[in-house]
């Protein structure tokens, strides 16, 4: 058993260190906590206990506590302690119970400069939540089980157990005479976890399989695997063809439809992720059925992002980008929004010179322009008259012409005097307002778009 945990542990690269144990006072984190002790020479390791009462078992809850605070001053090992009120808070008490305690442990790993987290899950508990998972409709990731490393914030949380049965680690501490305490709840079978650890996984071994524990621990150490590949592919396709902006996210069509389907799903499962957006399994279809779909189609991905088709790429964007726009000036002045900054002015300048393809900056006759100017999105049945070309053009036909994202229509600022659009804001301006060999008076007008 000592020797197994040894290689466990070189496996994971633990020593030298720090180890921060998560001690709940169960027969596995006992366990788990005297086999660092009996290798913690061979590999020069220092340990600190940390302990989570969520105040959901009454007295035992109590019990558990003291019995872990006893068992740090018996072993002369720093113990951190948190008690949390953990009942009172809403939403699923598991799921918050877990993400009090790795936050805590997380906080002392980062104050002690403990550069492990190990917590004692096993090879039982790795063979339960690929069941639970399979049963939710889980993907790989699901299905690969508890991993036997991740890192969070910077910090390393292994598990050096899950090379281990249940039964093996009994077995160890009867042997060894240690002590430990039980927790009742894991007798209640309405529990999910519970009713699969003591009614359908003795059933499975009974009747069909006595080594489902082992096959399922192989079965997710596999997908594991495959999970592995599959990040790193999607890693390599998020680098080279998803163009990040301060607002929005493009994802290449052409490039994305050349992956496999599991990979494609990882990309927008990741995307989404970057975005803060909880994912499931139909938001990702929606996501993945605009691929087939006509340009401007979208799908709500959140209360805050939108994801469109459009003119060869998948773009995730905040829905407050499209929101209209409207101000006036009464005299030349400036405008400043998240998206980009405006200004009007008088000059003497009677040219500019174009850097490239840039039309940030225009002048135009200063006789021609009324106050107040009014500053505003586009709408439907908008046109002007394009400099250099002869007669009216409507300009949703303009956008179509200049290959305009649809998501990006309406973020662009139409500059209009006397109800007559003057420039469409680092496109075209209006033939009608241009600069003639007869002008006497310029206005320069300048846009600064900030997301580009």
């Amino acid at each position: 058993m000592e020797n197994k945990f040894l290689k466990s542990c070189n496996k994971l690269e633990i020593k030298n260190q720090t180890v921060l144990i998560a001690i709940s006072g169960g027969i596995d984190s006992v366990v788990l906590f005297n086999l660092f002790l009996r290798v913690q020479d061979k590999l020069n390791l220092n340990f600190r206990l940390a302990h989570v009462n969520h105040l959901l078992r009454g007295k035992e809850s109590l019990r558990d506590q003291k019995f872990v605070e006893e068992y740090s001053l018996k072993n002369n090992i720093p113990l951190d302690l948190l008690v949390a009120d953990t009942k009172n808070k809403k939403g699923s008490i598991q799921k918050i119970a877990r993400e009090i305690r790795y936050k805590y442990f997380i906080e002392k790993a980062i104050k002690y400069n403990c550069k492990y987290i190990a917590t004692a899950h096993n090879k039982n508990d790795n063979s339960e939540t690929l069941l639970l998972n399979l049963f939710r409709g889980a993907g790989i990731e699901g299905l690969s089980g508890i991993p036997v490393k991740n890192i969070v914030d910077g910090n390393q949380i292994v598990r050096p157990l899950l090379e281990f049965e249940r039964s093996e680690i009994l077995k160890y501490a009867k042997l060894k005479k240690y002590n430990w305490v039980e927790d009742s709840s894991n007798k209640k079978n309405k529990y999910k976890r519970n009713y699969i650890r003591n009614k359908l996984l003795p059933q499975i071994q009974k009747n069909y399989n006595p080594n489902i524990i082992q096959t399922l621990s192989k079965t997710a150490e596999l997908l594991s695997k495959q999970l592995f590949i599959n990040q790193k592919k999607c890693t390599e396709f998020i680098n080279k063809h998803v163009l990040k902006k301060t607002n929005s996210i493009l994802v290449s069509k052409k490039e994305f439809l050349k992956n496999e389907d599991l990979i494609q799903l990882d990309i927008i499962k990741t995307i989404l992720e970057d975005l803060k957006i909880e994912s499931s399994f139909i938001l990702i279809n929606s996501i993945l059925e605009l691929f087939n779909s006509q340009n401007g189609t979208s799908c709500d991905c959140s209360e805050n992002w939108i994801a469109q088709i459009d003119r060869g790429y998948l773009i995730f964007s905040e829905k407050n980008i499209s929101s209209n726009i409207y101000f006036q000036l009464f005299k030349e002045g400036k405008i400043e929004t998240n998206s980009w900054n405006l200004s009007i002015k008088s000059t003497a300048i009677t040219s500019i010179k174009k850097n490239g393809k840039s039309n940030n900056v225009e002048i135009i006759d200063a006789d021609l322009v009324n106050y107040p100017i009014t500053i505003r999105s586009w709408q439907s049945g908008d046109y002007f008259y394009p400099l250099g070309m002869y007669g009216k053009k409507k300009i949703s036909d303009y956008f179509v012409d200049q290959k305009i994202p649809m998501r990006q229509k309406k973020s662009i600022p139409l500059i209009e005097s006397d109800n007559k659009i003057i420039w469409l804001a680092g496109f075209r301006i209006d033939e009608r307002f241009k600069i003639t060999n007869k002008t006497k008076n310029f206005i320069e007008l300048k846009i600064d778009y900030k997301n580009e």
